[in-house]
């Protein structure tokens, strides 16, 4: 389920976002933020390159959700690691936080 449920996402980034803005986000300087060696432990990491880069993207996006909101009550994420408020991660997540921007504004342009 959660394989279509990315696949869904990455469709939607498809159709709401173009895919050349969203590679021009990755190309700014963030350092090793979207590479395996990031900050964010457990979450996708994004190579452009890849013919499955929106999925990438909206696997990284659900998969910090679920560290946030997700693993703080619900027995079935026991063994994921919560992001805590003020921990190292937290203050990380800066780079993610404006690609989500970054998202939410490719589709309300594409909506109106």
């Amino acid at each position: 389920m959660q394989k279509q449920q990315v696949r869904m996402a990455g469709g939607l980034l498809r159709e709401f976002v173009r895919t050349d803005l969203l590679k021009e986000f990755f190309s700014r300087d963030w350092g090793n933020h979207f590479s395996n060696h990031g900050p964010i432990k457990g979450v996708k990491f994004i190579n452009v390159k890849s013919p499955s880069f929106l999925e990438e993207v909206a696997d990284r996006v659900k998969q910090i959700r679920n560290r946030i909101v997700d693993t703080k009550d619900d027995p079935r994420y026991q063994e994921a690691r919560v992001v805590l408020p003020r921990s190292h991660e937290a203050h990380s997540l800066w780079p993610d936080v404006e690609l989500m921007r970054f998202l939410a504004s490719g589709a309300i342009l594409t909506g109106q």
